[in-house]
């Protein structure tokens, strides 16, 4: 098999022909071998040559393909050494690598999925396609499907490719489901409005559509296989789309394939000149619970030869087939569930098993005789079923309904019996309905009973003989309730109506009690039971004649109230190695009571992690949201691509009932949002919208069977006990962890602009009565037990620290989480210090003897006696004196001294002993090292601090320094700098400071950056920062922490 040119399959064949003589020998090398083509397809197909030898007995030959597909044959032949022309054929297929419009068609493997009792339920739908010539179309043609509800398509999504001419798709029932597939409102009678017109179609139909490239049909004139001049065109295409009203047309607002991108729906893009988009589609049924039988009529009596004709609905809620498989039957029995056989009998359709169809359910009628034969009469009761196939594919539980009455009826030529001669022996009951919901909410809240009290005979009694008008005979009890404000009620011997939540008396009229059983506001199940407690004469009778009614189911009402919630802890699921995390939370559903609404509900459930567009609209009326000029051209972008609002995208409003939250997206332009449906109120005004999409590589899940993950479903879950699963799954990555979790929203830039990442989840009943919409709480949140890593751990001053935040799954980066940190000071150290600053060693601040007496001479040659050498004077902080003179520190620290000096005669020599050699004359001169001292004695004394609180010596201002010796009085030093009296009066001018260092930290804090890193500074601070001085700084992010050290060590000042 080959394609034709140009198809990108192989198109040119190989044929190798052997060649034998009459022996079966190979043919001599170089014996001429001829071809041609036989049988032809007028394609322009030819053969690489006309003849050529032999070699080894065989001889090659390609056939090259044209552009018409078909079968070739192409014959070789050789003339043999008697003249005789020997020949074969070899037939080659040409297929088409396009399929053809009229060999495309659609099957399933079931027609009829019970999706609207359970979700996941799977069909696989097949598109079958052939080319022109009706071959199979080469393996791989890609085809792709669309489904109107549910999810079609393997995980890698919508498209298939061929095998053999077969591709196929798994279908999966979801959300939407029934009763949502009636599509959209459409003109019906063709007036111009939908106002007057039923308008949707068939609420359980759901439409699948598979589209593949390929070529138009067209009645090829001159049998060439191409379409060209001469050639006509047998029919136009419009684009593809979703049919979901089931009217024949396209109508605005259905899903379609823009195939010429025009942004608007095309009808006829197709000629037959080039390929076409192909497409067909079929309908899968989508049948939900089913409904009553209404076995009609409830009851009979049929004389001797009479019959009665009954009819049954054997349908789903919405009058559509019940599954495959799905059985019928009736059976004649005498209350107790015993089959009778041999009285009367049934004809018609008594038995009957729904075959696999996506059309409406069956009306089915059969047939009750009496006996004419008979002598006596027969009590009879019908029992009608519906049994469900086994399997998951069920339209809901066994059901039964009943018809009671008699049969072989006598006539009898005597009067009937006095009313009084019958006394009660049986209670026949017939029941409006077995199942009802809690009051108040919209639903049917009743169940009306029918009791007919009859005798022996099975004739109803009479009242007639009751002496006591007043008597009530029949007593009507409770046996089971859910106590939620039930009753029953019904009428009395006086006329009055009596009801009760726990018995009520009531008279029988000709055998016959109505009953009223109103639900309360309490779920449950109801079990009545009846007593006649009189006989024919009024009397009391020992053991009254009891019944129990068949029970009423009450159940909770529609969904009111949808309440999200997800753990804060534990909730994150590890797809260990596939780098998904999954998390899970929980749909609480109540009715508007509080109960928790019936088990199988089914929540439909939508995600968003990328908003587009949001703001305040300035009306909404009709299915238009009008804001503010551009704001739904609005863009964002997600991988690397520009992206606007388009189509199916979610539209959520904020303030306005259940009902008008959420819509999807027909189409934006500027000012306007079109929604695929009107909103509710007229015209709302300033209301805050949303739209968005989810973008991410993030989707949202269910259960169809609470707590079964094996049950995984898209795009719903279905309750149980008032709970339902919800998962919503998502990558675990950094461009996603931490995305909605409201952390630093104006600092993620991941996924431009700022802000548009959220995650929202929107859960709804199937009737819109219920809409939450929750954000955050269902946000890509990392797993917790976090890890924080810090580098360096360690420092000896200000520095920077690098914290890296990692989460406790896969170790993601986690960005924008927020990183703190507080300081723990562990150790001060000592600050050591002298009292006068110049004096840095302890032992030279204690004793600051300055100069030295060394042999007789001083340090400091101005000074000539050891007494003076020694003294003290003290060099302040501030650079000056203590004695307010000497302006150097050398000057300073001496004291003042009385020296003699000599003078010669002869001013040339400085030395007595030389100048009294030379005959000179030494003359005495005596003054004071401080020239400001005249006398000895005012030089030599110690300096006094006077009452005027002056110096004696005015160079000195303060007593400190004027003393020169420290003195205590009045509990206190005359220097403060000396606190207590002992190192105040000590011989000593300077003291040894010990003080604690006054070190100390500051720490910045912030948020992550995407790669899930904070640089931190730490700078180290106070006037001071000595040996010993450590601190603990501790950093945290989430529940994780580190710790850094700073210390300051000798070598590190």
């Amino acid at each position: 098999m080959i394609g034709v040119n140009g198809s990108g399959i192989e198109d040119t064949a190989l044929i190798t022909f052997m060649v034998r003589d009459g022996s079966g020998n190979a043919a001599p090398d170089d014996t001429d071998v001829s071809f041609s083509i036989a049988t032809g397809v007028s394609g322009g197909e030819s053969l690489s040559a006309t003849s050529a030898t032999t070699a080894g007995g065989k001889v090659v030959v390609a056939l090259q393909a044209g552009d018409v597909s078909g079968t070739v044959t192409v014959e070789a032949s050789f003339v043999d050494d008697d003249g005789n022309t020997i020949s074969t054929v070899a037939p080659i297929t040409i297929v088409s690598n396009r399929p053809d419009a009229e060999h495309l068609t659609l099957g399933a493997e079931n027609l009829n999925l019970a999706g609207g009792v359970t979700l996941g339920l799977q069909t696989t739908v097949h598109a079958y396609l052939g080319d022109r010539a009706g071959n199979v179309v080469p393996d791989g043609t890609p085809v792709s499907f669309f489904s109107e509800c549910g999810t079609i398509g393997e995980s890698s999504g919508f498209t298939a490719t061929s095998s053999f001419g077969v591709a196929s798709a798994v279908f999966q029932s979801s959300a939407p489901t029934v009763p949502n597939l009636g599509g959209l409102e459409w003109d019906e009678d063709g007036d111009g409005t939908v106002a007057d017109d039923e308008g949707l179609g068939n609420v359980g139909l759901c439409r699948i559509m598979a589209a593949t490239p390929g070529k138009g049909p067209f009645q090829d004139n001159n049998g060439n296989g191409v379409f060209d001049s001469g050639d006509v065109c047998t029919a136009d295409f419009d684009e593809p789309y979703i049919d979901a009203n089931d009217n024949g047309q396209y109508d605005a607002g259905e899903y379609y394939v823009d195939v010429d991108a025009s942004e608007s729906f095309s009808y006829d893009v197709a000629d037959c000149t080039e390929d076409v988009m192909l497409w067909s589609s079929m309908n899968l049924l989508i049948s939900g619970f089913s409904s009553p039988l209404n076995l009609l009529p409830e009851t009979f009596s049929l004389m001797v030869g009479e019959s009665q004709t009954f009819v049954i609905d054997f349908e789903d809620a919405f009058g559509n087939a019940l599954v495959e498989g799905t059985r019928f039957e009736v059976k004649m029995t005498d209350g107790s569930g015993s089959e009778i056989t041999d009285a009367g009998g049934m004809s018609g359709i008594t038995e009957f098993t729904m075959p696999d169809t996506n059309g409406l359910g069956a009306s089915l009628s059969f047939s009750l005789a009496s006996d004419a034969a008979a002598i006596a009469a027969t009590p009879v009761t019908l029992v009608a079923k519906i049994v469900p196939p086994s399997g998951v594919n069920n339209n809901g539980a066994e059901y039964l309904e009943i018809a009671s009455g008699q049969i072989n009826l006598q006539e009898s030529p005597e009067p009937p019996p006095a009313p009084s001669s019958g006394n009660p022996a049986n209670i026949l009951m017939e029941v409006s309905t077995h199942q009802i919901s809690v009051a108040g909410v919209g639903q049917e809240e009743q169940a009306n009973f029918k009791i007919t009290i009859v005798d022996d005979a099975g004739v109803p009694i009479v009242e007639d003989a009751y002496a006591d008008e007043t008597l009530n005979n029949v007593r009507v009890s409770f046996i089971t309730s859910p106590h939620g404000g039930e009753y029953i009620a019904g009428g009395q011997a006086d006329g009055s109506v009596t009801s009760s939540s726990g018995s009520i008396l009531v008279r029988s009229a000709d055998g016959i009690v109505p009953l009223n059983l109103q639900a309360g506001t309490l779920p449950g199940n109801v079990e009545l039971q009846v007593e006649v407690l009189y006989d024919a004469d009024g009397v009391a009778l020992l053991s009254p004649v009891t019944a129990k009614l068949p029970q009423v189911a009450i159940s909770s009402g529609p969904p009111h109230t949808i309440s999200l919630t997800s753990a804060l802890l534990g909730s994150v699921e590890n797809m260990v190695g596939m780098g998904v995390y999954r998390r899970q939370g929980t749909a609480m559903v109540t009715d508007r009571y509080g109960n928790n609404v019936p088990d199988g509900t089914i929540i439909y459930l939508g995600l968003i992690d990328s908003v587009i567009a949001e703001g305040t609209a300035t009306s909404i009326a009709g299915d238009t949201v009008t804001a503010a000029a551009g704001a739904f051209d609005a863009t964002i972008t997600r991988n690397e691509i520009e992206r606007g609002i388009q189509p199916n995208d979610r539209i959520l409003l904020r303030g306005v009932p259940a009902q008008d939250k959420s819509r999807h997206v027909v189409s934006a332009e500027d000012t306007q949002l079109i929604s695929q449906s009107n909103y509710t109120d007229p015209g709302y005004a300033a209301k805050d919208y949303l739209v968005g999409s989810s973008l991410l590589g993030s989707y949202i899940s269910g259960t169809a069977v609470r707590g079964d993950i094996s049950t995984f479903s898209p795009g719903s879950t279905v309750t149980r006990d008032g709970l339902a699963d919800i998962y919503v799954t998502y990558p675990a990555n950094v461009d996603t962890i931490n995305v909605g979790c409201g952390v630093a929203p104006t600092l993620d830039d991941r996924h431009p602009p700022l802000g548009s990442s959220k995650v929202i989840v929107v859960a709804a009943s199937s009737d819109d009565s219920a809409t939450t919409v929750d954000e955050g709480q269902f946000c890509f949140t990392p797993i917790a037990g976090f890890g924080l890593a810090a580098s360096p751990a360690k420092l000896n001053g200000t520095g920077t620290v690098l914290l890296e935040v990692v989460d406790g799954g896969d170790e993601i980066p986690v960005p924008y989480t927020f990183v703190s940190a507080y300081v723990t000071i562990d150790t001060l150290g000592i600050n050591e210090s002298c009292s006068d600053l110049n004096y840095l060693e302890q032992d030279d601040c204690l004793e600051p003897t300055v100069n030295t007496w060394t042999e007789g001479s001083c340090s400091e040659p101005t000074l000539l006696s050891k007494t003076d050498c020694e003294l003290v004077r003290t060099w302040t902080p501030a650079g000056e004196c203590s004695d307010g003179i000497s302006l150097t520190k050398a000057t300073c620290v001496l004291a003042n001294s009385w020296t003699v000096s000599g003078v010669c005669s002869d001013g040339t020599i400085s030395s007595e002993p030389d100048c009294l050699a030379a005959s000179g004359v030494w003359t005495n001169t005596s003054s004071c090292s401080d020239p400001s001292y005249a006398s000895q004695a005012a030089c030599e004394q110690p300096h006094t601090w006077t009452d005027l609180s002056a110096c004696s010596d005015a160079a000195f201002t303060t007593q400190v320094t004027c003393e020169q010796v420290r003195t205590w009085t009045d509990s206190m030093c005359s220097n403060p700098v000396f606190t207590t009296q002992t190192s105040c009066e000590a011989e000593k001018v300077n003291d040894w400071l010990q003080t604690l260092s006054d070190f100390d930290i500051s720490v910045s804090s912030g948020y992550s950056d995407k790669a899930g890193s904070y640089l931190s500074i730490i700078t180290v601070g106070g006037v001071e920062k000595v040996d010993g001085d450590k601190a603990t700084v501790t950093f945290v992010a989430g529940d994780a922490s580190v710790d850094v050290v700073v210390e300051i060590k000798g070598n590190d000042l």
